[in-house]
């Protein structure tokens, strides 16, 4: 029996491809499937991707938009359906309060608040944010309905039915 046949092929150079090897190659090629899907997903998601954030994380379009935004979060508690504007401060340190130009942070703080006055021994029914948003120098406008429970929604990487059309659409 030829050298060939004995234990996998093993080339011009004497490099095989069996054993480890094959696992190696396999592992490289999912590595670079992986650095090509995660950039390029942002195609997945309907409406403008500058305006949704879906898909913009770790994408190759990075810094070819400008936003500015404010959020204001009002909650309806449980037992008497009164409202009041949430205080950020007791979730959200002042650090973090550059969040308000990303749909997804706004409903994981919604979830935070919820959280926290339910620790405080006041449940709520409701979470809405009122959030105003400049995309590119054009006029400010509602990223999220101001009459959209967030307590509704769980964050998921599927689109996101709660937000506001982009200006434009």
């Amino acid at each position: 029996m030829s050298p060939v046949f004995r234990g996998g092929y093993r080339g011009r150079w004497g490099a095989g491809f069996g054993g480890g090897q094959g696992r190696v190659l396999a592992g490289l090629a999912a590595y670079a499937v992986v650095q090509l899907a995660v950039p390029l997903r942002h195609f997945l998601y309907p409406g403008a991707t500058h305006w949704t954030e879906q898909g913009h994380r770790f994408a190759w379009h990075m810094m070819l938009r400008t936003k500015q935004s404010t959020a204001r979060f009002r909650v309806r508690l449980a037992a008497d359906g009164r409202e009041e504007t949430a205080d950020l401060a007791t979730v959200v340190a002042p650090a973090q309060r550059r969040f308000a130009d990303h749909p997804d942070c706004l409903l994981q703080v919604a979830h935070w608040l919820a959280a926290d006055y339910r620790a405080r021994g006041r449940p709520l029914r409701a979470v809405y944010v009122e959030s105003r948003v400049v995309l590119n120098g054009r006029p400010a406008r509602p990223l999220i309905a101001p009459t959209v429970n967030l307590l509704r929604y769980q964050p998921a990487l599927r689109p996101a039915p709660w937000l506001a059309p982009a200006p434009g659409e």
